[in-house]
């Protein structure tokens, strides 16, 4: 699966990723922690 990818980092940057959206998604599942992913999608855009 990460064959296509070039270097660590964007090996690292799709776990986080992938873990992020699942994280997301769960908590959509629950209808909690909306302000904490709003507050996760500023940190991981100031990052790129």
């Amino acid at each position: 699966m990460l064959e296509f990818l070039d270097g660590e980092n964007s090996a690292i940057e799709l776990e986080n990723t992938s873990a992020v959206r699942y994280l997301m998604s769960r908590a959509d599942l629950k209808g909690e922690v909306k302000q904490w992913n709003f507050h996760l999608q500023i940190q991981l855009m100031e990052v790129r």
